[in-house]
């Protein structure tokens, strides 16, 4: 597999990532929302859970936009290299 294809893998492997992670926040944000209908014990208590949970995915968030940052950075490193590099030119370290 070349270099460009794994990058395009990842860079989709983000993208469904983000999506997922996207979603999970939008139903914690939900489940705290609807928490108001529960009875007096049980409403702080899933409003505490929903939060943790949300915090939580948005460190999970946070860490995959780092993650799609350093594959940016490799993406222009692959730009830099040549397209086919011939025999003559050998391995660069």
């Amino acid at each position: 597999m070349k270099p460009r294809d794994r990058f395009e893998a990842m860079m989709a492997e983000a993208d469904k990532a983000e999506a997922i992670i996207r979603s999970s926040i939008a139903v914690f944000d939900g489940a705290i929302a609807m928490s108001h209908r529960l009875p007096f014990p049980f409403r702080p208590i899933m409003v505490w859970i929903g939060k943790a949970k949300r915090r939580r995915a948005e460190g999970h968030l946070l860490r995959l936009e780092t993650a799609r940052a350093q594959l940016i950075g490799i993406e222009d490193r692959l730009r830099a290299m040549p397209a086919d590099p011939g025999p003559w030119e050998g391995r660069q370290g």
